[in-house]
């Protein structure tokens, strides 16, 4: 499925260059993505709860975030299992900034556990803002339950692009 997607994102951007603004990008990856083979649903800026315990134990719900697209499928493997991919967007000059996008994936991904939706990967795509790219910016991140925190909604990444994998604690 990433691979899919990240085809259609850089058919995307071949029709339509860079300069526009995230949203433009948003809606044609969410018509583009309708039509992928074994796709589920797609949701675009999908409210997430973000929750609070308090001191007294209490589960309060503070407000909502956005996520960009929130993709469920099934296994291209088993059919039998479905999956979840978060895909976090941007339309940047500056790129893809490891560590603020990992921090905010991190945040949409405990989020989502809370309203029992585990997701397998996330991905941040960047449409490019300078011409002098063909092509767009993407690093994906696999999910790996953390077993001694499965509950609590935490998590850990192994986290690639173009190079070694690393851990990244969720």
């Amino acid at each position: 499925m990433i691979d899919k997607i990240l085809r259609q994102c850089n058919f995307i951007y071949k029709q339509l260059g860079s300069s526009h603004n995230e949203c433009i990008y948003q809606k044609a990856l969410c018509s583009e993505i309708q039509y992928i083979p074994g796709l589920i649903t797609v949701e675009s800026e999908k409210h997430v709860p973000v929750f609070y315990k308090d001191t007294r134990g209490n589960l309060l719900t503070l407000g909502d975030e956005r996520i960009d697209i929130l993709v469920k499928y099934t296994d291209e493997v088993n059919t039998m299992y479905t999956k979840y991919l978060l895909i976090e967007l941007k339309a940047t000059q500056s790129g893809i900034r490891d560590h603020m996008e990992m921090k905010q994936l991190k945040k949409y991904i405990h989020a989502l556990s809370y309203i029992k939706i585990l997701v397998n990967d996330a991905m941040v795509i960047n449409f490019p803002q300078q011409r002098e790219s063909e092509q767009i910016e993407y690093k994906k991140i696999n999910i790996i339950p953390n077993e001694n925190h499965q509950d609590e909604g935490q998590f850990h990444s192994d986290y690639e692009h173009d190079g070694p994998t690393i851990e990244i604690p969720v």
